[in-house]
């Protein structure tokens, strides 16, 4: 199996992504200012930010624009079909790979889990429902 080189487009989109990651304005002004339409190799990428932001700090950020760049290549390449759905926990690097994102019923069940019922008839319907999601024994308390 062939091993693809990770390649990294700063079209539109990858912005969109930067700005839903609530990546402060002033950054994206200066990415857009440098690399818009640009597409890099993962080296080319490192010392695009490097010359950017220095060689220390802004980890986080240059983790973001990363991220964008490689989401955006992904979603625009012909090579590999992009699936239209995406099935993952709620964490917000996981959004716009896919058309669509949707959650795993396992991490959905955790916020369920974490209600604490105060009348017995809601305590019995959590219980029922938990026990469908199967999270719960029919003999644990709650």
């Amino acid at each position: 199996m062939e091993v693809l080189e990770p390649k990294y487009l700063f079209n539109e989109f990858a912005f969109e992504h930067l700005s839903n990651l609530r990546t402060a304005k002033k950054w994206i002004k200066k990415l857009r200012e440098n690399i818009y339409n640009s597409c890099f190799s993962e080296f080319e990428l490192e010392n695009s930010l490097v010359e950017l932001f220095g060689q220390e700090g802004f980890k986080t950020l240059k983790k973001r624009v990363t991220e964008a760049g490689l989401i955006a290549y992904y979603r625009s390449q012909k090579d590999y079909p992009v699936p239209k759905i995406l099935l993952t926990d709620d964490a917000p690097q996981y959004d716009n790979i896919t058309e669509e994102h949707q959650l795993c019923w396992v991490h959905e069940a955790r916020h369920y889990k974490k209600l604490k019922p105060k009348t017995a008839v809601m305590r019995k319907v959590h219980e029922d429902f938990m026990e469908v999601l199967g999270i719960l024994q029919r003999d644990e308390s709650i």
